[in-house]
């Protein structure tokens, strides 16, 4: 199930999406609290889930997937970047958040799955150099399997 597309205000180049039993305010501290490692899109780090984002202040545009598998398509179009981590969510609640703003989403993880979980980011148009920033991201999550990853990171330096 996918949730629609939402405007999220961005400061300190960073947006999160808290998996597990959480609301916006409990996740409002993380903003710009855990930036990914060098090279990487997203981190993991008590249940909240960072995203990079190419723009330090602005809007860009996210997409959350809560999938039984994993996605189907694993090409990657020129022009985006991608990132995949495995986590250990506390529920099932997705909550997006930006600077200024907080979604309960509509989506949540599978009832059916306790333990690890995939999450896969798609970026793109992140250009810190561009006029007029045209950022989106798609984060996708589904029930992790024994299988490693075929797919951990694909990024252009930004």
């Amino acid at each position: 199930m996918t949730a629609a597309p939402r405007s999220v205000d961005v400061q300190y180049g960073t947006f999160v999406v808290g998996i597990g039993d959480w609301t916006g305010a409990d996740i409002a501290v993380a903003i710009g609290a855990y930036p990914p490692a060098e090279g990487h899109i997203v981190a993991w780090d008590s249940g909240v889930l960072t995203v990079a984002t190419g723009i330090r202040v602005g809007v860009v545009s996210v997409t959350v997937s809560a999938l039984a598998g994993p996605p189907l398509d694993e090409s990657l179009p020129e022009g985006r970047e991608l990132d995949e981590l495995t986590v250990r969510p506390s529920g099932k609640q997705l909550v997006l958040m930006g600077f200024d703003d907080s979604f309960d989403l509509e989506v949540s993880l599978a009832e059916s799955h306790a333990g690890l979980y995939r999450v896969r980011c798609v970026a793109q148009g992140r250009d810190p150099e561009a006029d007029e920033p045209d950022e989106q991201f798609h984060v996708s999550i589904w029930p992790a399997t024994k299988e490693k990853p075929r797919i951990t990171t694909a990024l252009r330096e930004v």
